[in-house]
């Protein structure tokens, strides 16, 4: 899916591969007791073909592991990603430990201040490097959903801060971006204007939106922090020769849904505002446990 604008997750996946809703302490999620669902495998469908995504559980419901079909896969503990993604040339291991947890486990609503972050590189040469990531630092809410993320790409390369605002069913409202360099005024901003009334289909994997840490794309941010499921994200951009914000993204989403109410079909179709408007479209198919 092509990607326009300067988001930071985007830049952090860029970077670190080097290739191609809110948290809900309840087991049963947002929907009717004893309705809730866990996603156990996601199809998505674009340009560039097909891949499946494979997601387990414990028999808490806890999520401890999902697997792509290239490769890519990450393991989960209570306080801990570790990230595995293989390439032609090298594997990358991406390693997130979570500090100063009120209650020392993401699955439980505690919230997260600080948490560790670092990457290994080793080379099919047999050589290997491992870079000095910035320590992401975090504000929640008193229910554990995330305010605020600061994250430094690189030390010492400018933090990149975002800030979390939801509406009264504790669904996305908005992300501004702001970079240190510039703390002023937000150089993205994303809005969610508008959701159904459904449960989303990460609405009752607890911890989701830290162990989705860090989201890249307006679906990730979905997935990880709406409680409901979106019907248009947009993305903004500030211009500076105008001295206004613009619209460089526009993502409209269609769902098919199950008797629970919960999406099984998940069609996007997205707008890119620039010199030329170029469109393009996914599609995720969601199977439940």
């Amino acid at each position: 899916m092509k990607h326009t604008h300067l988001l930071l997750s985007a830049t952090l996946f860029a970077l670190i591969f080097s290739s191609g809703c809110s948290k809900n302490k309840n087991n049963n999620g947002p929907g009717t007791p004893g309705t809730a669902k866990y996603p156990a495998t996601i199809t998505k469908t674009d340009a560039s073909g097909r891949i499946a995504t494979t997601y387990e559980y414990n028999d808490k419901k806890q999520l401890i592991s999902h697997r792509r079909e290239d490769g890519v896969r990450r393991d989960f503990g209570t306080a801990i990603i570790v990230e595995t993604v293989p390439t032609l040339t090298f594997t990358a291991t991406n390693t997130w430990v979570f500090e100063n947890m009120t209650t020392q486990n993401v699955y439980d609503g505690g919230s997260v201040s600080k948490m560790m972050w670092e990457s290994k590189y080793v080379f099919t040469n047999g050589s290997s490097r491992t870079d000095k990531r910035g320590i992401p630092l975090f504000t929640s809410t008193a229910d554990g959903r995330m305010e605020s993320s600061q994250t430094m790409l690189y030390v010492p390369d400018p933090a990149t801060t975002l800030y979390y605002t939801y509406d009264d069913k504790k669904n996305l409202k908005q992300i501004e971006f702001f970079q240190s360099t510039d703390p002023s005024r937000p150089f993205n901003r994303l809005k969610v204007t508008g959701v159904d009334d459904k449960p989303s289909a990460f609405s009752a994997v607890r911890g989701y939106q830290w162990l989705s840490y860090p989201q890249a794309y307006a679906v990730d941010y979905s997935f990880a922090f709406c409680v409901n499921n979106p019907t248009q994200i947009v993305i903004e951009s500030y211009d500076r020769a105008s001295n206004s914000y613009k619209v460089a993204e526009q993502n409209d989403f269609t769902y098919a849904y199950d008797a629970e109410g919960y999406p099984t079909t998940i069609n996007i179709s997205v707008t890119y505002y620039g010199t030329t408007t170029t469109r393009s479209s996914a599609s995720y198919a969601i199977v439940y446990k």
